[in-house]
């Protein structure tokens, strides 16, 4: 059997790497190596909203690619169609022209969702699917009550040890 040890430098060099990287390259693990973030990306590209810049109204003053935590240079797009997109609206909060940087639904005509009702928005269909689920069956558990109570009570239980073998009295101290 081969040592596990072995490997550990190599762990030890690359949380080092990560770490001082992180330091120079803001969100460098989500941007460049976390595969929930890759996921993001790609259904970033599919999603319905989008950041659009009115460049008639625009000033120029760079406050929305500076706010962006994803660096994406918003100013220079008139939309944000990008995989690091995240859709969280700093750039559309500390714009100072009202109206010229907004989020609106890609295939609506200049209709722009205020930060306030998108989050209500997406609570709402959170609600509203739980409640879909619930109504339908399918939120139900095959576990009874008592089986429930019983599971938390073992959890409880500090003189329990769940090893390979199943449980055995731990001596106490």
């Amino acid at each position: 059997m081969k040592n596990v040890c072995t490997h550990a430098p190599w762990g030890i060099r690359n949380y080092i790497q990560i770490g001082v990287l992180a330091v120079f390259y803001r969100n460098f693990w989500c941007r460049y190596f976390c595969p929930y973030g890759a996921l993001m990306g790609l259904l970033a590209l599919l999603s319905p909203l989008i950041v659009r810049r009115k460049p008639s109204d625009c000033i120029e003053c760079g406050n929305c690619s500076a706010a962006c935590p994803h660096r994406i240079s918003v100013n220079q797009q008139i939309s944000v169609i990008s995989p690091e997109c995240s859709g969280c609206m700093d750039c559309t909060v500390v714009c100072p022209v009202p109206g010229a940087l907004h989020m609106e639904a890609r295939l609506s005509a200049n209709r722009a969702l205020k930060p306030a009702n998108m989050g209500t928005a997406i609570i709402l269909l959170f609600v509203g699917l739980v409640y879909l689920a619930q109504i339908t069956g399918h939120w139900q558990s095959h576990l009874t009550e008592r089986d429930f109570r019983f599971g938390l009570m073992m959890m409880e239980v500090p003189s329990m040890n769940f090893d390979k073998t199943g449980p055995k009295n731990r001596p106490t101290r």
